[in-house]
């Protein structure tokens, strides 16, 4: 049986309805960190990433940002002198992949993978061959569930290739390929599939599996109480709201934090709304696609598309903008127009993100999205310039051309104190980023950085005793007023362009 970090209590047997469920042995409070998964865990980045992805930290190679940072260093990545298959950023990750990670004993099955004519074995079955190599890892798995006999009936095709990659498997580690054996590896193939996790990093747009057999046993929800982030090797699951003592600890399998909290009070357009539903259905993946890779033409044309099939969200009578795709949308048109250093057009999306959409998707102000929203908002905010006194300028009723609309938004940012707005949203990075991922998390080494440089600054220390104030008791009657004056409104104010400046580049 596999042992549990402190505070987590195991309730029940395998062969009830539900099964075994995790249970808190304390009270746990929003944010706070509930349990950190180690070994004996698999964690690995997926193979076509291989020789571009340290696997030992789980990190990217990446050129780094210019200026250099501390929180963006260049990290170069070599490839293991043994197998030339996986690589390393340093001797330190090469010694903890060797040592805790399992490498040691697949060096050389990756040397009989490249003798053959492959450059790397697929994820499912490296994850296979690293079970069958390590026998505390094989111990681990032995009472979780893998349902086979299901995997057997869902598909003659899903079965056949499953059957492939469990010979594949024993093929490389030299062993008997045999009824017996091939019934083994095949079963921890299903066990791996329904108990593993996909390590998703969308922050380096990294994904990998993850597979600690103690994590395995908590159950899903739709509507689930706790998260889990990956942190290198770790899978770290944090309290999502309170969780009382002896209550079951439930997460999603799907995605890595909560949408919707069972006591929200937002009401739901979809749920009485059928053809607000069919919109949806018809629209939602291909207007969810990234648009990385296109070229700057086919992006306009995309965005163009997509805020025309929105349309249906944008117009119905119960807000819907926190309803996918049309976040994605929205998101993806902040992005576009960064990339186009049209920072003032970008900021005011993203306001309008995290004061119209965040909130209802993710209620907990820790929520990973939120906290990234914010840095994103004060970079932008670093990155919009003084108003431009030639700039022209007018009431709403000028909102009819590219020019004017610009004009406005730069007048509004010429009346807002952009150095204080980027502190406030810098010090609440900082604060909440831990509750969100954690203090190795690249967002907040981030907001630490630029909370620094900003800091530094000469002339600012009426404004930086306000924010430490208000940062200090943030409940208190003046601290609430200086809060609402400083970000709630200018960042409301800005969000209010947001449609504007969307009809206007992709309407009709």
């Amino acid at each position: 049986m596999p042992a549990l970090p402190e505070g987590l209590v195991l309730k029940g047997v395998s062969v009830e309805p539900r099964g075994r469920s995790i249970v808190a042995a304390r009270v746990f409070q929003p944010g706070e960190i509930i349990a950190t998964f180690n070994s004996p865990s698999i964690a690995i980045p997926d193979s076509p990433h291989l020789s571009t992805t340290c696997s030992g930290c789980l990190l990217p190679a990446t050129p780094g940002s210019d200026p250099p940072s501390a929180s963006q260093p260049a990290r170069a990545v070599r490839a293991c002198t043994g197998c030339r298959t996986v690589a390393y950023c340093s001797p330190a990750c090469q010694r903890l992949d060797w040592a805790t990670g399992g490498h040691k004993a697949e060096c050389k099955i990756f040397k009989r993978v490249r003798a053959e004519g492959h450059d790397f074995l697929p994820t499912p079955v490296r994850a296979l061959v690293q079970v069958l190599l390590r026998p505390e890892m094989g111990a681990a798995m032995g009472e979780l569930e893998g349902h086979v006999d299901k995997f057997r009936r869902k598909s003659d095709k899903l079965w056949a290739d499953m059957e492939l990659q469990a010979m594949a498997a024993l093929h490389y580690l030299g062993r008997e390929t045999n009824a017996k054996s091939l019934a083994e590896a095949i079963e921890i193939l299903c066990k791996s599939q329904v108990n593993s996790f996909n390590r998703l990093d969308e922050d380096i747009e990294q994904t990998g599996l993850f597979m600690n057999p103690a994590l395995a046993m908590v159950n899903h929800s739709c509507i689930p109480n706790a998260f889990v982030q990956f942190v290198g090797r770790k899978a770290v699951l944090h309290a999502y709201q309170e969780i009382g003592k002896d209550e079951e600890i439930e997460i999603s399998y799907i995605v890595p934090d909560v949408q919707k909290l069972p006591d929200s009070h937002t009401p739901d357009p979809l749920s009485s709304n059928e053809s607000l539903n069919a919109t949806v259905e018809e629209i939602y993946s291909w207007c969810s696609n990234p648009l990385l890779g296109l070229s700057e033409s086919d992006k306009r044309k995309q965005l163009h598309r997509r805020w025309a099939a929105c349309k249906p969200l944008r117009d119905s009578r119960t807000s819907a903008y926190a309803i996918e795709p049309l976040p994605r949308v929205l998101a993806e048109a902040s992005i576009h127009f960064g990339e186009q250093g049209n920072f003032a057009y970008s900021l005011c999306i993203s306001s309008f993100l995290a004061t119209n959409v965040d909130p209802y998707k993710a209620a907990a102000p820790f929520a990973p999205q939120r906290v990234k929203g914010l840095l994103m908002i004060a970079k932008l905010l670093a990155n919009t310039a003084p108003a431009n006194p030639d700039a022209s300028t007018g009431s709403s009723k000028a909102l009819t051309s590219t020019k004017s609309l610009r004009g406005v938004i730069s007048e509004a940012l010429g009346k807002m104190d952009q150095a204080t707005m980027c502190q406030i949203l810098l010090e609440l990075v900082v604060y909440h980023a831990p509750a969100a991922h954690s203090k190795e998390w690249s967002v907040f080494r981030e907001a630490k950085e630029l909370l620094g440089d900003l800091e530094a600054l000469q002339g600012r220390e009426t404004e930086e005793a306000l924010v430490k104030a208000f940062m200090r008791n943030p409940n208190g009657a003046e601290e609430k007023l200086f809060f609402e004056q400083a970000i709630i409104g200018p960042l409301r104010e800005l969000s209010a362009f947001c449609i504007n400046i969307l009809d206007s580049e992709f309407g009709s």
